[in-house]
């Protein structure tokens, strides 16, 4: 192989490498920048901050709730979901990201985790249940939540 050659193909694997390292950086910057917003987005359901949970949907987004049919999340929605903020209580705990995956301006988080939702005045029944979360990136770069999928983890008898 001549000099040229040897050249050419340094040349290459040099900006193969480089182009690599740039997109992994880049893809760790936005996976971190999307997982800021998941937290954000559980630390809005503990602390019972329902406008804000709310706000980080998609205007077309989507439940499927255990044992219920698909629920549009619009206006309508949204306000009995609200409703219950006076008599209810939603929190979640042992929080486990089972997997996460970030690709362009789709991403997923499948969880675990034990969820609460019982009258403000009784003691916390603990679920245990897991979750899988669809996530789109807007146009203004922030993530939104688009479809919310979950489901016991109790077998039922």
């Amino acid at each position: 192989m001549n000099a040229s050659k040897i050249y050419l193909v340094l040349t290459l694997l040099l900006i193969s490498l480089f182009y690599n390292c740039t997109t992994n950086e880049d893809n760790i910057a936005e996976t971190n920048h999307f997982m800021r917003t998941v937290n954000e987005f559980y630390e809005a359901v503990n602390t019972g901050n329902t406008d804000k949970r709310l706000s980080m949907f998609t205007p077309d987004a989507k439940m499927l709730p255990n044992f219920g049919d698909l629920i549009e999340l619009n206006d309508s929605a949204k306000a009995k979901i609200k409703s219950y903020d006076d008599n209810w209580v939603f929190r979640i705990k042992d929080l486990k990201h089972v997997e996460i995956e970030v690709k362009d301006s789709i991403a997923y988080t499948v969880n675990t985790y034990y969820y609460t939702f019982h009258p403000t005045d009784s003691m916390p029944q603990w679920h245990r249940t897991k979750n899988v979360h669809i996530w789109k990136k807007q146009n203004d770069g922030s993530w939104k939540l688009h479809i919310d999928i979950w489901n016991s983890s109790v077998t039922q008898n």
